[in-house]
């Protein structure tokens, strides 16, 4: 543990953190092969992923939760702006096209549900990690909540521009993109 203290020198709970972002990754890799051996192609998400592995990484080196406790909840609403994209576009993508054209709002729910069960469940693992490993993940006071909260946030105004371009659009305000 020596090694991972000159490479994170400020404490042991940024080597967790590195374990656990490489364990999201590992994750999302055996995902993308499930789907892939079912004919489901998700590769653009791999971009997408990569910008919130990125984001959450340059939150741990500097100390998010601990020293720019804004930095942290800008981590949690654009991480989940980026999984709603995700979502969205998986559903558009294999859902029948008269799914999304007759109920958008319908499908918007299915997404806000998907990425805020997502949200719940990171939440879960720093609960887990605090219990397991002494990491102190979870923030003083309200973390976790304002976590949950930011990360809705994120996930709903991703889905309201989406909402607000399809009514757009079906209007003939804007024109649609092919």
């Amino acid at each position: 543990m020596c090694l991972v203290r000159e490479w994170f020198p400020s404490d042991i709970l940024d080597a967790y953190w590195l374990v656990y972002l490489i364990g999201v990754y590992a994750i999302a890799e055996k995902i993308y092969a499930a789907f892939l051996e079912r004919g489901v192609d998700v590769v653009y998400a791999f971009p997408v992923v990569f910008v919130a592995f990125m984001v959450n990484f340059t939150s741990m080196l500097l100390k998010g939760q601990e020293n720019f406790p804004f930095l942290n909840r800008a981590e949690h609403f654009i991480t989940y702006i980026l999984a709603a994209y995700i979502v969205w576009q998986f559903f558009l993508r294999y859902l029948p096209e008269q799914v999304w054209n007759e109920h958008p709002y319908y499908t918007s729910i299915l997404v806000l549900a998907i990425t805020a069960l997502s949200g719940a469940l990171n939440e879960i693992i720093e609960l887990f990690m605090d219990v397991s490993f002494g990491t102190q993940t979870i923030g003083p006071g309200f973390d976790t909540s304002i976590d949950l909260v930011m990360n809705i946030l994120g996930a709903g105004f991703f889905l309201s521009l989406q909402l607000i371009m399809h009514e757009a659009v079906k209007s003939g305000v804007l024109k649609k993109r092919v």
